[in-house]
């Protein structure tokens, strides 16, 4: 198997995942905002990718603060890394992520929706291991956008496969 981050032939991958999101807002109940993660990536140099990610809500989580329930939601999210990695072997690598992320929220409370479109530095580490010939699977950490008032981080897992 080549390296996860060795240059070749292979340099542009696909990958599909699920995404544990986290909203963390002071004085406020911490919210699990689960997803479906996309991306798609170029190596542009060894051990050096561009990579994006689209993140689609998969549910909500209702949250209860002074004593009324608010439904939070992922909406959608879009980020642009740069990737750098540290192969640790022929079949497994780790690296770091440092991009933007461009995401919208929505919370409905006693029948009414608002929705919140916020941008931020993104940043971020993972480890991916090789389980075929061009797949991977990946497991990462990203916080994805942290204002003065709240974190949005997210846990990935997903498999990419390389072209």
């Amino acid at each position: 198997m080549l390296s996860p981050m060795a240059a070749s032939a292979d340099n542009t991958y696909l990958g599909v995942g699920y995404h544990f999101g986290t909203y963390d807002e002071s004085g406020f109940p911490e919210a699990n905002l689960n997803g479906i993660k996309l991306e798609v990536g170029t190596y542009v140099a060894p051990n050096v990718a561009i990579e994006g990610h689209l993140l689609f809500g998969s549910g909500s989580d209702t949250v209860t603060y002074l004593g009324t329930d608010i439904d939070l939601k992922l909406k959608n999210a879009i980020s642009v890394f740069v990737k750098g990695g540290l192969p640790l072997s022929e079949a497994a690598n780790l690296y770091g992520l440092l991009g933007f992320t461009k995401g919208k929220l929505e919370a409905s409370v006693l029948g009414t929706t608002f929705s919140e479109d916020d941008s931020g530095l993104s940043y971020g580490f993972g480890a991916e291991v090789a389980v075929g010939s061009n797949m991977y699977i990946s497991g990462e950490y990203i916080m994805y956008i942290s204002e003065l008032d709240y974190d949005y981080t997210g846990f990935n897992i997903g498999i990419s496969r390389r072209f």
